[in-house]
């Protein structure tokens, strides 16, 4: 970025706005500066009107409001990306904000404008983008969810890509989604994505959520562990994942006959801060208290 603004190279700098303040997060950055260097790219690309500049900008400061719980901040930078997107005309430029919107939609609860948002954004693809071919079977899976999970989460098994951009947005929910169903061969297919996606990520964000799976398959300890990162979550900002966790952790407190009393408080507490609802049902997830099995899963009660 410094060797741009030196050349006066302004399609470069606006290139290194785009990349790398995402790049800084998931290598475990603090996401304050992955913040402000959206904010200030896009701010650069609104005056000049760089209209795919200040899409990719605003979609890449959505997801990081997504991460910190701020879902009201990042639905508006998500519909901003979507407007600029409209704008430039290009329908295969267009699906991915879309996509980035229904996403809002479904964490707030809005499963059906979610639903239809992603049938939208589907039709205007005629070429999946790999950045987005991890979230396609994530969606499919959202939608299945409540009237089969065990089905949906074998399909998201299946369709789950284990490398490449996003990968491990498709390992996290397999491995939520896997705990439930009791599930442990799914499960430990997730553990393996994020092994991979995170290797030597020892700080932030990445480093947490990687303790967070492997402790899903600990009947033993695994929610104190959980809980741990829940906390430490919360405590570097990270609202909405922590949530995840905590919910997680009381699950699998509940299962091991363990008080789930302070893991649940903080999910509910959580959530309720980050106006999510929880995507995989409401919490206590009472239906979902079967042991882990080792091969396939179990239909919940």
């Amino acid at each position: 970025m410094t060797l741009a603004r030196q050349l006066g190279d302004q399609p470069l700098l606006m290139r290194c706005y785009v990349n790398l303040p995402g790049l800084m997060e998931a290598a475990g950055g603090d996401w304050r500066e992955s913040v402000r260097l959206c904010q200030e790219g896009l701010e650069i690309a609104r005056r000049g009107m760089d209209r795919g500049s200040a899409s990719w900008l605003a979609s890449n400061l959505a997801e990081l409001y997504e991460y910190l719980g701020r879902m009201r901040d990042g639905l508006a930078a998500a519909e901003e990306a979507l407007d600029w997107a409209r704008s430039i005309g290009n329908e295969q430029d267009t699906a991915g904000p879309v996509h980035r919107v229904a996403s809002f939609h479904q964490l707030m609860g809005d499963a059906d404008r979610a639903g239809q948002l992603h049938a939208e954004a589907q039709a205007l693809e005629r070429i999946a983008e790999v950045q987005a071919q991890a979230f396609h079977p994530v969606q499919a899976a959202w939608e299945r969810w409540h009237s089969d999970p065990l089905g949906a989460t074998r399909a998201l098994d299946e369709g789950v890509p284990d490398a490449g951009p996003n990968a491990d947005a498709g390992a996290y929910w397999l491995a939520r989604m896997a705990l439930r169903v009791s599930d442990r061969t799914a499960l430990q297919h997730a553990i393996s994505i994020a092994e991979r996606s995170w290797k030597d990520i020892d700080a932030g964000r990445p480093a947490l959520e990687r303790e967070w799976l492997r402790a899903l398959g600990d009947p033993d300890g695994g929610d104190r562990r959980v809980l741990r990162v829940a906390q430490a979550l919360e405590a570097l900002g990270y609202r909405y994942p922590a949530a995840d966790a905590a919910a997680d952790a009381a699950l699998l407190a509940a299962r091991g006959g363990r008080d789930p009393a302070e893991a649940l408080a903080l999910a509910d507490s959580l959530y309720a801060e980050c106006e999510i609802v929880p995507p995989l049902g409401p919490l206590p997830e009472s239906s979902f208290l079967a042991p882990m099995h080792t091969e396939a899963g179990v239909q919940p009660a």
